[in-house]
């Protein structure tokens, strides 16, 4: 299934409803786009990976919240962002250079304006994506 399938208002309401199949479409068709984004903002790959899988795990928590894939991929970016920075201000608790952390912003968020707007590569997916999925969202799937 390639992204085209995926963008209906079908999908989305099968979201919405909690189909497992249809978060891991969806899950599949961001996963590797996020993991490389967070990668070049932390590049700490174990931890970039985690922070996506995190991602994931929030967006079924909220998979109500969403009308259509474009939102769904705001929030994605957004949210592995956000939690890209936190990280960084863990690791970086003793410093308080200002300019640093607005370069990075600057930095981080003129790449991701780009990432979003880049066109994707439809990807197919030949196998059953609900196995395939990071346990941590595939634990936060099976609980809800």
């Amino acid at each position: 299934m390639n992204k085209q399938d995926i963008n209906n208002t079908d999908t989305m309401r099968k979201l919405r409803a909690g189909d497992t199949y249809t978060f891991a479409l969806i899950f599949h068709q961001f996963y590797l786009d996020l993991c490389f984004f967070s990668k070049r903002i932390l590049d700490q790959p174990r931890a970039a990976e985690h922070i996506v899988e995190n991602a994931f795990v929030a967006l079924w928590s909220s998979r109500r919240d969403f009308d259509d894939l474009v939102a769904v991929k705001s929030f994605l970016y957004s949210t592995t962002r956000d939690a890209c920075f936190a990280f960084i201000d863990e690791v970086q608790k003793g410093l308080k250079d200002e300019e640093l952390s607005a370069y990075i912003w600057q930095e981080s968020s003129q790449y991701m304006e780009k990432e979003i707007i880049r066109p994707e590569v439809p990807r197919e997916i030949q196998y059953n994506p609900i196995e395939n999925l990071p346990s941590l969202c595939r634990n936060a799937i099976n609980q809800s």
